[in-house]
């Protein structure tokens, strides 16, 4: 389990704007290993989300390009693929849990068939009767009966929402979870569950992940690792007992 799964190395993204060109990252060199957890915490604008969208590939076109360095995601180095390879690794080898549950769902179609849209895109062998499981199991596996995949996305509320959208970025079982800031759109109460959800369901894939956020609390019950982030540089970078200790001196 010690191998790395991801490697990036001295990455460099701008944002060309009407205005001028903001540095987003700026040199950034960071590890993971094979089923860890990683905080990637700081302030708004440090350029937490630029890298997860960096290592996702999904930079606003046209306006975030990646300048220098390299992302090393098992074994293969991201920004040298086609538009295509990068497509087949999208949810199958790394997913993403975006902040906002309503702007990751579609209004018009029931939540079991858009996650059944991921797994025909990534599961082209399975037939029609394995596919259907594997959407009634990874609802019910996020605490969603499997008879509500039916419905659509405004029949749930936030929380549930976002079960349904953790649910989408795991059913293929990908290496890697990006969840950034996964909680800032629910309710206080259900912060709290909603964690508890994605660690256990991390744990029991084997699945490594990178949690986004800005609240130190949620890094300390939740992460082996720590990268702090200031204006697009890692400030602070180490396991969680390192930098606590430090955080108290």
């Amino acid at each position: 389990m010690g191998s790395k799964l991801l490697e990036i190395k001295n990455l460099s993204v701008n944002y060309d704007t009407e205005i001028e060109e903001v540095y987003a990252v700026d040199g950034l060199s960071l590890s993971l290993n094979y089923g860890e957890t990683m905080g990637l915490v700081g302030e708004t604008g440090a350029g937490k989300t630029t890298t997860a969208l960096s290592i996702m590939r999904l930079l606003p076109e046209g306006i975030g390009k990646i300048t220098e360095g390299s992302i090393v995601l098992d074994g293969r180095n991201i920004l040298e693929l086609s538009e295509d390879e990068m497509r087949s690794l999208r949810g199958n080898t790394v997913s993403m849990i975006f902040q906002d549950p309503m702007s990751s769902l579609n209004p018009v179609m029931t939540v079991g068939d858009q996650i059944m849209e991921v797994l025909k895109t990534h599961k082209k062998k399975a037939d029609k009767e394995e596919l259907e499981k594997a959407v009634d199991d990874i609802m019910e596996l996020v605490g969603i009966p499997a008879e509500r995949k039916n419905e659509y996305p405004h029949e749930f509320s936030g929380g549930m929402k976002q079960r349904i959208v953790i649910a989408i970025a795991l059913v293929c079982e990908p290496k890697l979870i990006l969840a950034d800031e996964p909680t800032t759109a629910l309710d206080v109460t259900i912060q709290a569950q909603m964690l508890g959800l994605i660690n256990e369901l991390q744990k029991r894939l084997n699945t490594a992940m990178i949690l986004v956020t800005h609240d130190l609390g949620i890094v300390a019950q939740t992460c082996e690792k720590v990268a702090v982030m200031y204006a697009g540089e890692i400030i602070e970078y180490g396991s969680v007992q390192d930098i606590f200790s430090m955080e108290q001196l």
